[in-house]
């Protein structure tokens, strides 16, 4: 079970991925959702959703799920958001450019 768990998320992430690149901002949502519906500590899933928000006009949200996200790392891990997340939501609450996502090479 853990090892198909692990290739949903593997997959929705990638599909995630390549909706942000597309520019989709509602499928990315959707996608990013899956993803926290299985595992609420995956940064880069929150990430996807505060970018998607901000690029809908939601800054509201996307400030929303940057706290989301910090209650969920520090509620079940103790820690604070890495460095990248921090980046974007400073970039989100002070309407910079955004940082650039660091994706992984498989």
């Amino acid at each position: 079970r853990v090892h198909f768990a692990e290739r949903q998320l593997s997959v929705l992430t990638a599909l995630c991925d390549y909706a942000a690149q597309r520019r989709d901002f509602g499928m990315v949502e959707e996608h990013a959702r899956a993803i926290l519906a299985v595992d609420n500590l995956r940064e880069q899933a929150h990430r996807h959703l505060m970018r998607a928000h901000y690029s809908l006009g939601q800054r509201a949200a996307a400030i929303r799920q940057y706290r989301a996200c910090q209650a969920d790392l520090q509620r079940e891990l103790g820690v604070a958001p890495s460095l990248l997340t921090q980046q974007l939501h400073e970039a989100i609450c002070c309407d910079r450019e955004l940082p650039a996502e660091i994706t992984r090479v498989e």
